[in-house]
C-alpha cells in the first residue's frame, strides 16, 4: 500500500514528542565531531578541527554584531535555516550534509581571524622587541 500525506500527517500528530527527539538527536550529530564509524586519527582531527571552527565562529558573530547586525541576523538566518531543514530531514550517511553548514560558518570565522590577526601580530612585534 501506497503512504498517503494523511499517513504522514497521522504520525507527525501522534508522534510528535518522537520526531522532536529525533530533531534534536539530528542537530547533536550534525554539531558533534566524533563520528563512531571514522577512525580513531580520523576523529581526533575532527576534534581539532572543528573545536576551532566552532570556537572562531562564535567569535566571529559576536563581532559582526558590533560591525554591522543586518549581516550577522542574516548569517544566523542562514544557519538556523540550514540547521532546521537537516533536523527535519533524513541524515547523510557520510555527513556531506555538514558541508553547506561549514561553509556559512566561514564567514564569522573569517571575520574573527580579521579580528584576531591584528592582536596576534602586535603581541609577537612587541615580544620581540
Amino acid at each position: 500500500n501506497p503512504i498517503t500525506s494523511s499517513d504522514v500527517l497521522s504520525y507527525f500528530r501522534n508522534q510528535y514528542i518522537k520526531y522532536f527527539v529525533l530533531s534534536i538527536s539530528r542537530i547533536y550529530t550534525l554539531f558533534n565531531p566524533w563520528v563512531p564509524q571514522y577512525s580513531l586519527r580520523h576523529n581526533i582531527f575532527n576534534v581539532f578541527f572543528y573545536s576551532f571552527i566552532y570556537t572562531l565562529s562564535l567569535i566571529g558573530l559576536f563581532e559582526m554584531r558590533k560591525l554591522n547586525r543586518r549581516f550577522a541576523t542574516l548569517v544566523l538566518l542562514a544557519l538556523g535555516s540550514q540547521v532546521l531543514l537537516i533536523s527535519l530531514t533524513l541524515v547523510d550517511y557520510d555527513f556531506r550534509f555538514r558541508l553547506p553548514t561549514e561553509f556559512l560558518l566561514n564567514i564569522p570565522v573569517g571575520v574573527a581571524i580579521a579580528k584576531l590577526l591584528p592582536v596576534i601580530y602586535t603581541e609577537k612585534t612587541l615580544a620581540k622587541a
